[in-house]
C-alpha cells in the first residue's frame, strides 16, 4: 500500500508546486501563520507577507478582517509578531505550540484544535510553505474536528528558499512514516 501511496504522493507534489497558491473563502474566520524554524527567517517572513496580504484582501471584501493568528515556539512569536506589525496587523493572536525543543507541526496543530476562539471558526486559512503543504493538510485532517473546515496554502515566492526536490523526498519519507503510525491520515478530508 505505501508504495502507491509514495507515487501519489509525489504526484501530489508535483502538481502542487506548479499550482497557484490556495485562493481564501470569503467566509474565511481566522488565518493561521505556522513558524518555520527559528525567527526573522526568510520563510517566516514570506509566510506572514503573504497571510497579511490575504488579510487585507478578505478586510477590504467583508469591511472587516479575520482573526490573525501567528502559531510558534515561545522564541519564534515574538519575532513573527514585530513581522505581523510591519505588516499592518496590530493585534495578531499568538498560539504557543511549545518550546524550540519540542515544537513541530503536531505541536502546531494540537494548538489549533486546543485554542478556544479557533475551535468556535468555521473556516480556517493556514499558511506555511508549499512543500510542507501535503503533511499539513493530513496532519490537520487527523487532529481538527469535522466542525472546523481548514485550507493549507504554501506561501508564494517561498519555494526559492529550498530546493523542492530535496525537500519533497524527506517530507515524503515523514508523510509514510507518520500515517504509518497512525499520527496523519493518509488522505487529508480538504
Amino acid at each position: 500500500m505505501f508504495k502507491d501511496f509514495r507515487s501519489t504522493l509525489t504526484e501530489e507534489f508535483f502538481t502542487l508546486f506548479r499550482s497557484p497558491p490556495v485562493v481564501p473563502r470569503g467566509d474565511t474566520d481566522a488565518i493561521v501563520v505556522l513558524s518555520h524554524d527559528g525567527g526573522r527567517t526568510i520563510e517566516n517572513v514570506i509566510r506572514i507577507e503573504y497571510a497579511a496580504l490575504v488579510h487585507r484582501m478578505l478586510s477590504s471584501w467583508r469591511g472587516s478582517g479575520p482573526l490573525f493568528v501567528l502559531n510558534g515556539t515561545v522564541e519564534q512569536l515574538g519575532p513573527m509578531k514585530a513581522m505581523a506589525v510591519e505588516q499592518g496587523i496590530h493585534t495578531p493572536g499568538l498560539l504557543n505550540c511549545g518550546t524550540i525543543e519540542t515544537g513541530n507541526t503536531l505541536t502546531q496543530v494540537i494548538a489549533i484544535k486546543e485554542e478556544q476562539y479557533l475551535s468556535r471558526c468555521k473556516s480556517v486559512l493556514v499558511v506555511s510553505s508549499a512543500y510542507h503543504v501535503p503533511r499539513l493538510r493530513r496532519t490537520l485532517s487527523r487532529h481538527l474536528p469535522p466542525s472546523i473546515e481548514y485550507a493549507v496554502t504554501g506561501a508564494p515566492g517561498d519555494c526559492y528558499t529550498y530546493n523542492g526536490i530535496q525537500m519533497m523526498s524527506g517530507e515524503i519519507d515523514r508523510i509514510v512514516r507518520y500515517a504509518e503510525r497512525g499520527d496523519i491520515d493518509t488522505v487529508p478530508r480538504f
